[in-house]
């Protein structure tokens, strides 16, 4: 297992080689914007937030073409954050996968 989050946090998982990398892993990259209140973060990837955690986690998905990762870029697109599908790399942040977001509280729990 492997912490793919801020080291304070407690969330495991790992991607489907085992590495903590995040290669080969897809994300959803935007225009800057602020996080609501009470965070202000800027942020330049969409992302979530875990409960009880104020860590913004990049979400990442195994395929550029994944049909929810499209969803969201849909609707990303609907709020001006004129989305792009890029490879993550290690230097954008904590991430987490989106199935693992989704397990560990995200919104469709």
């Amino acid at each position: 297992m492997s912490i793919l989050t801020e080291p304070t946090t407690d969330i495991e998982t790992t991607d489907r080689e085992g590495s903590s990398s995040g290669s080969d892993w897809w994300c959803i990259q935007v225009d800057e914007f602020q996080a609501p209140h009470p965070c202000n973060h800027q942020l330049r990837f969409v992302s979530g937030v875990m409960e009880g955690r104020l860590c913004h986690l990049i979400m990442v998905w195994d395929e550029k073409d994944n049909e929810e990762m499209l969803r969201i870029a849909a609707l990303s697109q609907k709020r001006g954050r004129n989305p792009k599908i890029v490879e993550y790399k290690e230097s954008f942040g904590p991430w987490i996968n989106y199935d693992n977001y989704k397990l560990y509280g995200g919104p469709d729990k």
